[in-house]
């Protein structure tokens, strides 16, 4: 019963981001071209990181997102993340259950208008539970959506909300992986250097 409650605060904890390419609302980059090595300045690193301790639990969520801005508005990229999650048995028998969940995504991000963003996602996960429970399972996710990026200077704040393609209401955590719901919710702070 735990276990949705901390996947649930997963989805709902603050990433840090730390980018390291600017661009204001129009989509024009605050940095000047130099000629060589203009490539770099459209790439974009952010690291993560998750945390979640309480009674009965624990969560950490470790991750990294290299990115490449392809136009003024469009950019992609890849990810990379690690999730270890330990829920704590009420039952004294019951041993408690953790997981080690290992993945990557690739994303892209385009610019509607103003601080308004379209995103999608691809997700793949291998999830190692041990426990009560266990067994390893892959899990794929598609997400669609979008949301609003506010940036003063060279600190932003961004919110996402996607929508898993994948998610099944009839299914169980085989089906649905570290989902509890279709919806993703995502809120970080970004950093440029």
């Amino acid at each position: 019963m735990k276990q949705p409650v901390l996947i649930a605060l997963f989805f709902l904890s603050s990433t840090f981001c730390f980018g390291q390419y600017k661009e204001n609302y129009k989509g024009q980059s605050n940095k000047k071209s130099t000629g060589q090595g203009d490539w770099l300045d459209k790439v974009f690193v952010q690291p993560g990181l998750g945390l979640s301790f309480g009674a009965g639990g624990a969560y950490v969520n470790v991750g990294l997102t290299v990115g490449y801005k392809v136009t003024e508005r469009l950019s992609a990229g890849v990810g990379a993340n690690y999730i270890y999650t330990k829920i704590e048995s009420d039952i004294p028998s019951t041993p408690d259950l953790r997981s080690d969940t290992w993945g990557g995504n690739l994303f892209s991000r385009y610019i509607l208008i103003g601080p308004l963003f379209a995103a999608a996602q691809y997700e793949f996960m291998s999830i190692q539970y041990s426990g009560f429970v266990n067994e390893k399972l892959n899990y794929d996710a598609f997400l669609l959506g979008g949301g609003i990026l506010q940036k003063k200077g060279n600190i932003g704040v961004f919110i996402q909300l996607l929508y898993n393609l994948n998610y099944d209401d009839d299914g169980t955590y085989r089906d649905n992986g570290p989902y509890t719901s279709p919806y993703v919710f995502s809120a970080g702070l970004m950093v440029g250097f």
